[in-house]
């Protein structure tokens, strides 16, 4: 037994004749909050399919908590995973224009796309918890907002609530910071930092190293559907290794957080 909470074992995945990931091994423990880093076409979204069995590995295994598929169907192994990608910000304001800010975080407890049932008392206070952390008193923006009518930011914030309502134990962010400005990016950074503090591992996908959060301890960097190197951040991510995985002349810097330039930019 490895203790791993994640794991993937020799994880290929194939789209007709197009290899996307070719022998994937990687392991997630508790404590551990990593950064899928590479550039476009690298597998990273896979990589999340993948992990959240919504893809099915052309070859490899997956392992949730130790269970695999033959254990334990991919839909219960599924429980306790949180996803948050932007793409789910158009589908809740498209199809359930009506739906407000707390019945949105409430979905979360069954990972649907508009409420269905009638909540619990238990599970109403709890999205209302969680509407403050984010939110606060503020009076003049309260649960029963409309989600269409939020900005870009405030439903960003929101869709990180309702990943949030199932209490999970991964919680896996596919680009969360994309088209945001510097303040909205900010705070929904900060907001997931205060919740993932020893409460539950964290898998960030991200094509910037501006974009990996303060609070990452681990970096699988991936280009063209392999590993091309993964371990503790400190150790892992430099500017030898960046360079390589974006085959441009990079320079890491890190001033409170991490940033890269050129070379010509750092000369």
């Amino acid at each position: 037994m490895s203790g791993a909470l994640l794991e993937l074992h020799d994880l290929s995945f194939q789209r007709g004749e197009t290899a996307i990931l070719s022998k994937i091994n990687w392991s997630l423990h508790s404590g551990e909050h990593w950064t899928f880093l590479g550039p476009n076409g690298a597998g990273k979204s896979t990589m999340a399919a993948l992990i959240l069995g919504y893809e099915w590995p052309t070859s490899g295994l997956v392992e949730r908590r130790g269970r695999s598929p033959e254990s334990a169907p991919v839909h219960i192994q599924r429980q306790g995973i949180g996803w948050f990608q932007p793409s789910q910000m158009d589908r809740h304001a498209i199809y359930h224009p009506d739906a407000t800010v707390l019945e949105i975080i409430l979905t979360g407890a069954d990972a649907t796309l508009a409420p269905y049932r009638d909540y619990s008392a238990e599970e109403q206070a709890r999205a209302s918890e969680l509407f403050r952390s984010a939110f606060g008193q503020n009076r003049l923006f309260d649960g029963q907002r409309l989600f269409a009518l939020l900005s870009t930011g405030e439903r960003r914030k929101t869709l990180l609530l309702r990943a949030l309502m199932a209490v999970p134990w991964l919680l896996l962010l596919d680009e969360p910071y994309e088209s945001l400005d510097l303040p909205s990016r900010y705070e929904l950074e900060m907001l997931l930092s205060r919740h993932a503090a020893d409460r539950f591992q964290v898998i960030n996908i991200v094509h910037r190293v501006d974009e990996i959060p303060a609070f990452c301890t681990h970096v699988l960097m991936l280009k063209a559907g392999r590993v091309y190197a993964q371990g503790p951040i400190d150790q892992v991510l430099n500017s030898e290794t960046l360079s390589e995985l974006y085959g441009l002349p990079l320079q890491l810097h890190r001033n409170g957080r991490r940033f890269a330039t050129t070379w010509r930019e750092s000369s």
